[in-house]
């Protein structure tokens, strides 16, 4: 546990912190419960992930769809990026598109956009969305078989909300948003944090603060995957806490839980949102990207990246924590 105090003071010292999601998550790493890390298993993880950036088995502009690719389409996918998958012994919402072609999690909800601008809809109009229906929304998600998919109603608010805020106060453009941040991924995370509440993301624990903010700083990141779109400081952005991480970090063996918390993710049990299991998994997983991004001289984002690819090619010895949220 020393040499892990150790590791993270280091780091606190030498990366610097614009959105308190690295000092308020070591704190959170200071007075683990129920997670912890082994640092003994972090160098040949890295090692593996290198070779894979190396190789470039990364995460482009490909993943964001077949058409419109570009800031305004990046950012409403990113506004309902969270929560894909399905309680225990119930099917997992998926969609069939192009015909004859099935996909769930974050590929069926890219699919949905390029199947509703086929359809006709104006999917990533701000004044569209503003006035977004049930009935509209029903239709652009609706999946292969009676599954729906999951938190419709808190999508549908959290896409009336970025179109009615983008309308009032960016001309209806996310691209202005971007510019107003001078293509800075720190600033453009702050903007998107305090201008648009669904990307709220934090927690309290102990009467204090615990910042992770996954939705923001990964829809900065993403913009600056788009060829035509330079964003700077990628490298004060952390890895983006959701729950595909979390489980590689644990089937490699570098993140080790409690008997008792174990036993409730691998039986698909509910890890409430907020509850100190959840914080404490996701500021782990914040410290597993921060060590392991220092290891290899990288920013925390390519560690991301290329580790969430890792998390859809290779299998895991264990699921992942489910928790009911908008937050991933």
């Amino acid at each position: 546990m020393e040499k892990l105090r150790q590791q993270v003071k280091k780091i606190l010292r030498q990366r610097s912190d614009p959105l308190n999601i690295r000092r308020s998550t070591a704190e959170v790493v200071g007075q683990f419960r129920f997670v912890s890390i082994n640092p003994e298993k972090l160098q040949s993880f890295a090692t593996k992930i290198k070779r894979r950036i190396a190789n470039g088995q990364l995460l482009s502009e490909d993943q964001f769809g077949a058409r419109n690719v570009d800031i305004q389409r990046v950012f409403f996918q990113d506004v309902v990026n969270f929560c894909f998958w399905a309680p225990a012994g119930k099917q997992k919402w998926s969609i069939e598109y192009p015909p004859g072609t099935h996909v769930d999690g974050w590929n069926a909800l890219v699919a949905c956009f390029d199947r509703a601008l086929e359809e006709g809809y104006p999917i990533f109009d701000a004044t569209f969305l503003a006035g977004l229906t049930l009935e509209t929304a029903t239709h652009i998600f609706r999946s292969v078989d009676e599954t729906p998919i999951p938190l419709l109603g808190e999508r549908i608010q959290s896409l009336r909300e970025a179109g009615d805020i983008l309308q009032r106060d960016f001309n209806g453009q996310f691209a202005n948003a971007v510019k107003a941040s001078s293509y800075h991924a720190d600033a453009l995370s702050q903007l998107i944090i305090s201008e648009f509440p669904s990307f709220s993301d934090s927690r309290m624990l102990n009467g204090k603060k615990v910042n992770f903010f996954k939705r923001a700083q990964i829809c900065a990141y993403d913009i600056s995957l788009l060829p035509d779109t330079h964003v700077d400081n990628i490298d004060q952005l952390t890895v983006f806490a959701d729950y595909k991480l979390p489980q590689v970090f644990r089937s490699v063996g570098i993140v080790e839980y409690t008997p008792m918390l174990a036993r409730k993710i691998d039986s698909l049990s509910l890890v409430p949102e907020g509850n100190r299991e959840e914080i404490e998994i996701r500021a782990a997983t914040i410290w597993v990207g921060e060590l392991l991004a220092d290891i290899l001289n990288i920013s925390p984002a390519l560690v991301d990246n290329a580790v969430w690819l890792f998390s859809t090619q290779v299998p895991s010895k264990f699921p992942y924590h489910r928790t009911l949220t908008t937050s991933y």
